[in-house]
C-alpha cells in the first residue's frame, strides 16, 4: 500500500500535479520502474490506480534542507541517493550529519492560464513536435522562419521561466526547449499544448531518469513522531508514484526487492 497525507500532490499521465485524495480507481498516472537491472537506468512508466482508501496510521515528520515538511508512515519507502539508487523506508532514512540525499525527480507546478501561454501552446501544437528516445530523453521543439513569430515564441518561453537553444536549418530557426526530460514535462505541464500533450501519453515507452540533479538533491534534517493521522491509501499498477515530486514505493514491495537483488548478486 502506498500512504500520503491528503493536500499532497500526485502526478497524472496528462502532467497534472493533483491532491492525492481526489485520485480515483482507473486514473492514470506517472510514474518509475520499482527496480531497475544492473547498469540500466531507472524508467519513467505509466500506471494506473487500482485501489483508493483512507485509513489511520501513525505518521513522522521528515523536515528537508529546504524547509519543507513531508508527512509520512514509518514504513513508507523513499527513493534516494544521488542517483536514486534504492529504496529506504522513513524509519531507516539515516539524518544524523545530513547523510540521506533525498532527490525530487521532478518540480511542481501549475498549468499557466496567461495569453503568453495560450500563444505558446498554440505555436507549440502548430510548428512543433515531441521526441522520445534512449539518448535524447524527451524534447520539445519547434520550427519556425527567422522574423517576429519566432522572436516572440522565444520572448514568451523566458518570460514564463523556461530555457531554450536554438539551431538553424537554412530560412528556419529551431526552437529547443532546454534542461532535460524534468524541465520538458514541466514546460509541457504548464503550457499544455494538446496535440503534443496526446503524443506524449500515446507512448507506451518513455525514456530513462537520466538525470537525477534535473530536480533537487534534498538532505533530511530530522525525523520526529507526528502522531496518528488520516492518510490516503492506493495502489497502482507498478508499485509506484510520484508524490510532491519524490518518488514512492507500496510500502509491501520493499523486502521483495532486496530479496530479489540478493538473488541477482548470490
Amino acid at each position: 500500500m502506498i500512504y500520503a497525507a491528503p493536500g499532497n500532490l500526485v502526478l497524472t499521465s496528462d502532467l497534472r500535479w493533483i491532491p492525492v485524495e481526489t485520485l480515483k480507481v482507473g486514473q492514470r498516472l506517472l510514474s518509475l520502474e520499482e527496480s531497475t537491472q544492473a547498469r540500466r537506468q531507472r524508467r519513467w512508466e505509466w500506471s494506473s490506480v487500482t485501489f483508493v482508501s483512507s485509513e489511520k496510521r501513525e505518521c513522522f515528520e521528515v523536515l528537508l534542507s529546504n524547509g519543507e515538511v513531508l508527512i509520512a508512515t514509518e514504513d513508507h519507502p523513499w527513493l534516494t541517493g544521488v542517483m536514486g539508487q534504492c529504496w529506504v523506508p522513513t524509519r531507516n532514512l539515516n539524518y544524523r550529519a545530513h547523510k540521506t540525499v533525498l532527490p525530487r525527480l521532478l518540480k511542481l507546478w501549475e498549468p499557466n492560464k496567461t495569453y503568453e501561454s495560450g500563444w505558446l501552446a498554440g505555436f507549440f501544437d502548430g510548428e512543433g513536435y515531441i521526441t522520445l528516445g534512449k539518448q535524447c530523453g524527451l524534447q520539445v521543439a519547434a520550427h519556425q522562419k527567422f522574423g517576429p513569430v519566432a522572436d516572440q515564441a522565444m520572448h514568451f518561453v523566458v518570460e514564463l521561466g523556461f530555457g531554450y537553444r536554438t539551431t538553424q536549418q537554412r530560412d528556419l530557426v529551431k526552437i529547443h526547449i532546454t534542461g532535460g526530460t524534468a524541465e520538458t514535462m514541466r514546460f509541457l505541464g504548464t503550457v499544455r499544448p494538446v496535440r503534443l500533450m496526446g503524443r506524449l501519453v500515446a507512448n507506451d515507452t518513455l525514456p530513462s531518469i537520466r538525470r537525477y540533479r534535473d530536480g533537487e538533491n534534498l538532505h533530511i534534517l530530522s525525523i520526529t513522531p507526528n502522531g496518528e493521522r488520516e492518510m490516503i491509501s492506493f495502489r497502482t499498477t507498478n508499485n509506484t508514484c510520484l508524490i510532491n515530486g519524490f518518488a514512492s514505493l507500496d510500502t509491501e514491495r520493499v523486502s521483495e526487492i532486496k530479496k530479489r537483488q540478493k538473488e541477482v548478486a548470490a
